[in-house]
């Protein structure tokens, strides 16, 4: 999938989980692919966990992507291993 695909697919998503979606959704997506986060490599899954954004109600948007996304079960390519996708969660 190119990136190209990847932020349209992400753009889609979030509709159901930013207000102001139709305004500022692609704003959402791409600073969210270009924020920091962390890969963990576990002995049953990839863990992809990216850092808070700007505003609460941007990290609860990608968190609800996120659950979203850990629905459809995607793998690593050529691999039977999960990927789980979350944020990090404000104490």
């Amino acid at each position: 999938m190119s990136a190209y695909d990847l932020e349209n697919e992400l753009f889609e998503m979030r509709t159901a989980h930013y207000r102001n979606s139709a305004k500022e959704g692609r704003k959402l997506i791409v600073g969210t692919l270009g924020s920091s986060g962390s890969l963990r490599l576990e002995e049953d899954r990839l863990i992809i966990k990216l850092e808070e954004l700007a505003s609460a109600i941007r990290t609860r948007a990608i968190d609800a992507i996120c659950q979203e996304l850990n629905h459809c079960q995607a793998t690593i390519p050529g691999t039977s291993l999960p990927i789980e996708y979350d944020t990090v969660h404000p104490n």
